[in-house]
């Protein structure tokens, strides 16, 4: 069973700090994969307006690739 979650502030710092150091190597667009249940809307517009915030491109899906939330 797939349990998701919104990323803790510790995982979210290590994350955009790897994803910075990407930045100041090659100036790109970050597109981020978020992943939420279906049906879990909560989960996935969070997901969604955090990257949106960041300045990323979000897709949100399940972990199986499979449809969207």
């Amino acid at each position: 069973r797939r349990l998701y979650r919104q990323s803790t502030e510790i995982e979210r710092t290590w994350k955009l700090t790897q994803i910075e150091k990407a930045r100041a190597v090659a100036h790109r667009p970050v597109f981020t994969i978020e992943y939420a249940s279906v049906g879990d809307t909560r989960l996935a517009e969070w997901a969604t307006r955090e990257s949106l915030n960041l300045g990323f491109k979000p897709y949100v899906t399940v972990k199986e690739l499979t449809t969207l939330p």
